[in-house]
């Protein structure tokens, strides 16, 4: 995991987007446009193939919902790796957002999100949540925007599933 503290969050997706042409860049308007509204203070991004995402981490982790099923459906697929960001904007809403920015792996996350379905009580899953949020800050080695780049760089195909 690679963290890159107080970025533009907008040139961060608009970076990831220049270097997978494939993307749709209507849906990273989409994506834009909500980071923007400042909805949520943790968002999860997923870029796979030509769809990306930005969803609330809490919907990601509610099971059954569109964010959950759209962050679990790679699993098991080989095609290039997704990326999987952790967004926290730190800003007032309607600015251009600023927070910190967490590069995930999907495997990893795909699977704390499938342990937290299996949570039946809600102070369990608020828990996880927490722990989750955590392990990211805690884990997470600081760089630099040439990190950032350097990562997006990597090319490769790979299963999505657990294979670790």
């Amino acid at each position: 995991m690679l963290k890159i503290v107080d970025t533009d969050l907008v040139e961060a997706l608009e970076a990831l987007a220049a270097r997978r042409p494939s993307l749709d860049r209507r849906d990273l308007a989409l994506d834009l446009h909500r980071l923007k509204k400042g909805d949520s203070h943790h968002y999860l991004f997923l870029a796979r193939r030509e769809k990306t995402f930005l969803f609330p981490l809490s919907e990601v982790f509610q099971e059954g919902s569109y964010a959950n099923l759209s962050f679990l459906s790679p699993l098991g697929q080989v095609h290039r790796r997704p990326d999987v960001l952790l967004l926290q904007p730190k800003q007032a809403p309607k600015t251009r957002p600023r927070g910190n920015l967490t590069v995930l792996n999907y495997p990893d996350v795909a699977m704390d999100v499938e342990v937290f379905s299996l949570l039946t009580c809600r102070l369990d899953k608020e828990t996880h949540l927490r722990a989750f949020l955590r392990s990211c800050r805690r884990e997470a080695k600081p760089g630099k925007w040439s990190d950032y780049l350097r990562h997006l760089s990597i090319e490769g195909v790979e299963p999505y599933g657990h294979g670790r």
